[in-house]
């Protein structure tokens, strides 16, 4: 705070380019955090701390590209949208089950490429003028303004930037993830199990004992009929993925095969 009160202060620093960027940033931020908490009590039905901080890193990443060329109305706008693109795309890869725990993809990659755009979209020649120290007539502007027919070339650059970015960290990303696609050894492949405890204990304790053992063997030939039937699970663990809309069913599959299990145990696994 004592910071952003510092530059504030010091409005001439620099032609007012520092406090500029200083104040559509947090406006951006602000605007993007509340616009997250009205999705996630809209779509959600809960206000969500994460919510808050991942919408104020969303704001944050959105206007760092161009939180010197635009107008408080632009850095309004711009965090609204950073809001959308995070919400959007982290419920986009919640639906595919792809674990991105802290939304690195949404806030770092789709609003710093939403950024990039924003700039050539509500950048203002005025504004780019004083941040780059150019004449006025020479700097370009956004797509918005479109000032001398410059607009779509700043656009145009922005765009192949986006292009040129995205193509040289994609190259240098797979260096490593494909070799480890290639080894099966980037994610986790395993699947919903049933796994039936191991009960060699309690065959240990049977075979320390040898009055049970005579008591097992004198049962009546009603229990050799039985030897068809699935054989008595004392317990029995299931392992599902975590929120799984499917435990009843699964309780009442294991108890059609196994009608004498005494206790079935859901056990969530994170992922």
């Amino acid at each position: 705070m004592r910071d952003l009160g510092s530059s504030g202060i010091n409005a001439e620093y620099g032609g007012g380019v520092l406090p500029r960027a200083v104040i559509n940033t947090t406006i951006s931020a602000v605007i993007s955090c509340i616009t997250s908490l009205i999705l996630g009590l809209k779509y959600e039905r809960k206000l969500d701390a994460s919510n808050a901080s991942a919408g104020i890193m969303s704001g944050l990443v959105g206007s760092s590209a161009c939180c010197a060329t635009v107008a408080t109305e632009s850095a309004i706008a711009i965090g609204v949208v950073s809001a959308v693109i995070y919400f959007s795309i982290s419920h986009i890869l919640i639906s595919y089950q792809i674990d991105d725990v802290v939304d690195v993809v949404p806030i770092n990659l789709c609003c710093a490429i939403w950024s990039l755009l924003a700039a050539g979209v509500f950048s203002e020649q005025e504004l780019v003028a004083s941040a780059l120290s150019i004449p006025s007539k020479d700097a370009p502007c956004g797509l918005l303004f479109n000032c001398n027919g410059l607009g779509t070339k700043l656009i145009s650059a922005q765009f192949v930037l986006v292009l040129s970015t995205v193509a040289l960290v994609g190259s240098l990303i797979s260096l490593v993830t494909v070799p480890l696609w290639w080894f099966n050894a980037l994610h986790d492949n395993s699947e919903t199990l049933f796994e039936q405890e191991d009960d060699d204990d309690d065959n240990d304790d049977d075979d320390d004992d040898p009055d049970d053992d005579d008591d097992d063997n004198s049962g009546d030939g009603d229990d050799e009929s039985s030897d068809d039937s699935p054989a008595p699970i004392s317990r029995m663990s299931s392992l599902v993925s975590p929120g799984g809309s499917h435990d009843q069913d699964i309780v009442h599959s294991i108890r059609s095969v196994y009608p004498d299990v005494d206790h079935i145990e859901m056990t969530s696994r994170a992922r």
